[in-house]
């Protein structure tokens, strides 16, 4: 939101992997404090893009910056045939996680 003003509450949430409810509650909250407001583009006044607020600045640049941490950079190097078999076994682990206990996911795998 913060660099790209054009963003909206649909393209907001696909960024996150979040529903888009779930975002447009998120906003609401945001908009409320008054640390983010909807804007019309001007290019389709159907569509509202999202504006982060002189207040919302200042929070963000207080806000730790994301980790990019060694993770990311060895998945980018893997073959497209490892990555698909990495998908598939971390979907079992998360299936068997599922059937153990519905509320794991709310614990890091750390605490695990």
């Amino acid at each position: 939101m913060a660099t790209h003003p054009e963003l909206g509450v649909s393209r907001l949430a696909e960024n996150l992997s979040i529903h888009q409810s779930t975002c447009s509650l998120l906003v609401e909250k945001l908009v409320k404090k008054q640390l983010v407001k909807k804007q019309r583009l001007t290019e389709d006044q159907r569509k509202v893009g999202l504006l982060v607020t002189p207040s919302g600045h200042a929070i963000l640049a207080k806000a730790p910056q994301p980790v990019d941490g060694i993770l990311p950079q060895v998945l980018a190097t893997m073959e497209i045939d490892a990555l698909k078999n990495l998908k598939t076994s971390l979907e079992l682990v998360v299936s068997k996680l599922d059937s153990k206990n519905t509320t794991m996911g709310n614990h890091p795998m750390a605490d695990l």
